[in-house]
């Protein structure tokens, strides 16, 4: 690996929070930094309001990699669409440009919204969506954890907006060096979904990696690996 610095930007899924990026952290080399933005638990914003929060608490000289798991993955295309020069590259894990799921009409999106808010979601969902039959008994349970965290309001309110997000236009746009991670055995976005990062750009990099919807938190030092050969063959900016 590289012994340059990096400076990294992690923006989490759904669940908003860092507390499952520890692996992921630790198996990264001790040169590099990291600074996990966490979305408050009560807090119930579109993409757009996102994208605007996130961009006020960039980095403002020092050269960064900004890296977007799942539900953070528009904001990040968003942003890196008119990017801060500093925004040395972004990494987009286990994320989508449009709708991730089949789609539904709008009217059964407003039918199901009220019943969602108040149905119990089942472990059993959890585990066969975001995880494998492997996955380790520390991250089954740190997924229930941050799950359990954060307010049911907030979760149907995310979960919904995911079906509105098109950001397939900004995509094309980009000019940021941009590395795609593809988990093997994702089964929470469809197929068509995670197809268009290749079909609308196919001089981007994506990496296929033996792992569910949590790439990162799933296969720490595959992700690390991939990123530091990706970053390996950019220009230095602060040279």
């Amino acid at each position: 690996m590289t012994e340059s610095h990096e400076n990294l930007l992690l923006l989490p899924g759904l669940h908003g929070v860092g507390s499952l990026f520890p692996p992921f952290i630790s198996a990264m080399p001790p040169h590099w930094t990291t600074r996990t933005f966490e979305y408050p638990l009560d807090a119930v914003r579109s993409y757009e309001d996102w994208t605007a929060k996130i961009r006020e608490t960039l980095p403002e000289r020092e050269p960064f990699v900004m890296v977007a798991e799942s539900f953070s993955g528009p904001i990040a295309v968003k942003i890196a669409a008119t990017p801060p020069p500093n925004l040395r590259a972004l990494v987009l894990t286990g994320t989508f440009l449009s709708n991730p799921v089949s789609p539904l009409p709008k009217w059964l999106v407003r039918v199901a919204k009220p019943l969602l808010r108040i149905a119990p979601l089942p472990r059993l969902l959890l585990r066969r969506f975001l995880l494998s039959p492997d996955s380790p008994p520390e991250l089954v349970q740190g997924v229930f954890q941050a799950v359990d965290l954060l307010p049911k309001t907030t979760m149907v309110d995310r979960i919904v907006s995911t079906s509105m997000v098109d950001v397939r236009e900004d995509y094309r746009q980009l000019t940021v060096p941009t590395l795609v991670f593809v988990g093997l055995r994702e089964r929470l976005i469809r197929p068509r979904a995670v197809a268009e990062f290749s079909r609308l750009r196919p001089d981007v990099q994506v990496v296929e990696i033996d792992a569910p919807h949590l790439i990162v938190e799933s296969k720490p030092q595959e992700s690390v690996a991939a990123i530091a050969q990706f970053l390996q063959q950019l220009p230095r900016s602060d040279a």
